[in-house]
């Protein structure tokens, strides 16, 4: 596991047998899990014991890692997320979460689950009476899917 600033990613070999040697493996994936990025678009300075400051974080950051990894895997990477995708830093709170989304579909996310920050934004207008016009506006611009099991209309109780 690495902390990527508010990225945390979790790298898993997902088949059994394919522990040690994933890019000689062909029936091997390469899972790879962020989860709680709030908007952690740009890299961060972060100075630290003796005044020592390093700049580090951010899906650049992220991309390097991926990049990397399918270069010796291709598409036997997949890249998902947990939720909480924005809200957190000021580019994707006056984006409404579009410019993370424009940057997952850049690395090629898979599938991406809704966290409670992905229902912060509301109607898309004043005059919107539909309360989750971002979220369904943020859904329509992915290229990926959103995922969730625990999701109920509280007038209906439907999922």
């Amino acid at each position: 596991m690495r902390i990527l600033g508010r990225l945390v990613v979790v790298f898993a070999c997902a088949v059994a047998g394919c522990q040690q040697t994933p890019a000689r493996t062909p029936d091997c994936l390469m899972l790879v899990g962020t989860t709680d990025a709030h908007g952690a678009l740009e890299p961060e300075t972060v100075v630290g014991a003796e005044g020592v400051s390093v700049t580090r974080n951010g899906v650049l950051a992220l991309s390097g890692y991926v990049n990397i990894l399918r270069q010796k895997l291709g598409e036997r990477v997949l890249l998902l997320d947990a939720g909480d995708l924005y809200q957190g830093t000021l580019v994707s709170r006056v984006s409404r979460g579009e410019a993370m989304i424009k940057a997952y579909n850049q690395l090629g996310y898979r599938a991406s689950a809704l966290g409670n920050h992905e229902f912060d934004y509301g109607p898309l207008d004043a005059d919107d009476p539909d309360v989750f016009g971002v979220l369904k506006a943020r859904i329509k611009d992915a290229h990926f899917p959103f995922l969730a099991a625990n999701i109920f209309d509280a007038k209906t109780g439907e999922r």
